[in-house]
């Protein structure tokens, strides 16, 4: 085991407590005398005193005449207290943050920063499709922020936001990061950044400032790449302490930093998927969300159908892999929705790779999300709300998943709710804006409000995919401008020269609330009468 000397006292005796006061302590007060006396001698620099009669006497409250050749009391209670560490960091293993360990052969404990103990990742053996589920993420860690004014009086620390960012920034699945204390410990252990961020294997991290000034917060962060030490990304995040509470602000800081770092619409997404990977993939599970990423920022058939087919080819010659499987859920579910593919088997593949990636990993988020969004598509409103809350609760701060679901709640009817949680979400993450106006247009057609409904289709302004135009031709058809529907159906046709057609084919499987649907698929049909397209032409 890879020690790291000398860690914080506080850290250890904090992680102490907190094994005591654990399931598997409290009930039983030998164990736990027999841990706090082993760790307090340790502490002090007393390791010496640490004997199997001083234990007998001590804490078993042996006679003074105690036999340790007799009586094997005390190495049978050492046996099960080790018994006990180890169920306890089993359950413990992604918040823990120092390991008290005690040795066979001796009853000295031995102390170590958890997120090393499992450092560096296995480098052998990429491409074996059971594993390195956890090594191949991208890791993150935060330094603490300087502060340029105390800031206690004001309710918070420094320390309490490194915190919450890495709790916030662990939801996504999609990165490694490394928890905010272990950091800490290593630097006031006497560790130089470079040096922490070697050790820990590092891609990015966090580093920033707080200032206070007249009751107004200002919190400057920013993001490096840790391979060229290169500033990658930096904001500044603005709070009056008078007007709000702090401890709450920092919880919307952390929420819209994790929003615009991680994620579909983050900058790592946004990144990845831009990289050309020249040097070639660590993982399938990298590859796999590298074409996802890529796909999801370009939107078209040119990438969709390469990357559908290579992720089939990786789990076919790799074996299984639960990333892949949940992207290519999402993939053939979007590929339905989008028009980029028109097999009626599409949606049971989805459904076959969507089951097979939660029989894998049952809290894959991203197969989680195709599940919400095949129960959508199903029509089966009771169950698709069901989904949608899990799959909000298991991470409030993906922008993607959260406007996606948005919109999924106005296919099975639900507008009110859909707005809400559209407003209640841009007060926390950040989001591209025609995410915003695609379940406004939506609600708006339903209450056939169509000049509301040309507001917000014009502020989604797209034109990547089948959908994204079809909400302005649909708002001025409805508003009798026929000069202006036939340039926009011009200018769809040419890009999707089915898509009117086939979105007659998709509103019924999208659309669950029934007056919708009808309104939907009349207002095409009188398009395409109006327009005067020939059959043959869409």
């Amino acid at each position: 085991m890879q020690q790291f000397t000398p860690i914080p006292r506080i850290l250890i005796e904090q992680e102490l407590d907190r094994i005591l006061s654990s399931k598997g302590f409290v009930n039983s007060p030998i164990l736990c005398r027999f841990l706090r006396y082993i760790v307090s001698k340790t502490l002090d620099g007393r390791q010496r005193e640490i004997k199997e009669y001083t234990i007998g006497t001590d804490v078993l409250e042996k006679a003074h005449d105690f036999n340790r050749t007799t009586d094997p009391s005390v190495r049978i209670h050492a046996i099960r207290l080790r018994k006990q560490l180890e169920e306890y960091y089993g359950l413990r293993a992604n918040d823990a943050v120092v390991r008290i360990e005690i040795p066979k052969g001796t009853y000295i404990p031995e102390f170590s920063l958890f997120q090393l103990v499992n450092a560096p990742a296995d480098r052998n053996g990429y491409y074996s499709a059971q594993s390195r589920e956890k090594g191949w993420r991208k890791k993150i860690c935060f330094f603490p922020f300087d502060l340029l004014q105390q800031t206690e009086q004001y309710g918070f620390s420094a320390d309490q936001l490194g915190i919450c960012m890495s709790a916030t920034l662990g939801c996504f699945q999609e990165v490694e990061v490394i928890p905010y204390l272990p950091v800490l410990a290593l630097l006031e252990a006497g560790h130089s950044h470079d040096t922490v961020v070697k050790d820990l294997e590092v891609n990015y991290y966090f580093h920033g400032s707080i200032f206070v000034e007249a009751d107004t917060v200002h919190v400057g962060l920013r993001l490096y790449e840790s391979a060229e030490d290169m500033l990658i990304w930096s904001h500044t995040y603005h709070f009056n302490t008078m007007a709000c509470a702090p401890d709450l602000e920092l919880e919307k800081i952390s929420s819209r930093v994790a929003s615009t770092i991680c994620g579909y619409s983050g900058l790592l997404f946004a990144r990845h998927g831009e990289q050309g990977m020249e040097s070639g993939y660590g993982s399938i599970q990298e590859e796999a969300l590298h074409l996802y990423y890529r796909n999801q920022i370009h939107n078209n058939a040119d990438t969709f159908h390469p990357a559908l087919q290579r992720i089939e080819w990786l789990v076919k010659t790799y074996g299984d892999c639960a990333w892949c499987y949940a992207i290519l859920a999402s993939m053939y579910a979007d590929g339905v929705v989008y028009g980029y593919l028109q097999d009626a088997d599409s949606i049971e593949h989805s459904r076959v790779y969507t089951a097979r990636a939660l029989e894998l990993d049952p809290e894959h988020q991203h197969a989680l999300f195709a599940q919400a969004w095949l129960i959508v598509m199903s029509g089966d409103r009771e169950g698709a709300l069901v989904a949608i809350d899990r799959m909000h609760r298991i991470n409030p701060h993906a922008a993607f998943f959260n406007m996606t679901i948005a919109i999924g709640l106005c296919f099975i009817g639900e507008y009110e709710k859909s707005t809400k949680l559209v407003k209640d979400l841009l007060e926390v993450i950040p989001v591209p804006s025609w995410w915003i106006h695609v379940p406004h247009t939506i609600a708006s057609i339903k209450k056939r409000d169509f000049r509301a409904a040309l507001f917000h289709a014009r502020k989604i302004g797209r034109l990547n995919t089948i959908f994204d135009s079809v909400f302005e031709i649909i708002a001025v058809y409805h508003l009798g401008d026929f000069h202006e529907l036939r340039e926009l159906v011009s200018k769809y046709h040419n890009r999707f020269p089915s898509g009117l057609k086939f979105l007659q084919r998709a509103f019924t499987l999208i659309f669950h609330d029934d007056d919708l649907k009808m309104l939907m698929n009349e207002t095409i049909a009188g398009i395409l009468f109006q327009v005067g397209y020939r059959k043959s032409a869409v």
